[in-house]
C-alpha cells in the first residue's frame, strides 16, 4: 500500500475490514456531512464556471475518492453512518444508504458529462 493510499484511508482492504468502532475515533473533515453537502454545489460551480481544468480535476478526483469509498463502505450501514452521517440526527435505513450512494454516483457520472460534451 502506498503512502497516499495509507494517509487517504482508501487501502486495499483497509476499509472493508475496518472496525466500526475504531473508525469514531479517526475524524476526517472530508468525511463528514456538511463537507458532502457543501461539495455538491461547490464542484457543479467549478466545472461549469471557472473553466479551470486543473480545479475541476482536483473536484473529480475529491469526487471520485469518495464515491469509491463509499461503495466499498456501504455494505456495513454503521459504519457508513459513523464515517459520513455523524452529523445527521436521523439514522438512514439499508435502502436509504443505498440510494445515497446511487445518488452521489449518478451526480459524479452527470457532471462528467456536463464537462466533456456540454462545455
Amino acid at each position: 500500500m502506498s503512502k497516499l493510499e495509507n494517509m487517504s484511508g482508501l487501502g486495499s482492504n483497509e476499509v472493508v475490514e475496518e472496525n466500526p468502532s475504531e473508525s469514531s475515533s479517526k475524524f476526517l473533515v472530508t468525511r463528514s456531512t456538511i463537507f458532502l453537502l457543501i461539495l455538491a454545489p461547490l464542484s457543479l460551480f467549478v466545472v461549469s464556471s471557472t473553466g479551470s481544468v486543473l480545479g475541476s480535476g482536483l473536484i473529480f478526483g475529491i469526487l471520485l475518492t469518495l464515491i469509491v469509498e463509499m461503495w466499498m463502505v456501504k455494505s456495513s450501514s454503521e459504519l457508513f453512518r459513523q464515517r459520513y452521517l455523524s452529523q445527521l440526527a436521523v439514522t438512514l435505513s439499508k435502502e436509504q444508504i443505498d440510494w445515497v450512494v446511487i445518488g452521489a454516483t449518478g451526480y459524479f457520472l452527470l457532471l462528467n458529462i456536463w464537462a466533456v460534451f456540454l462545455r
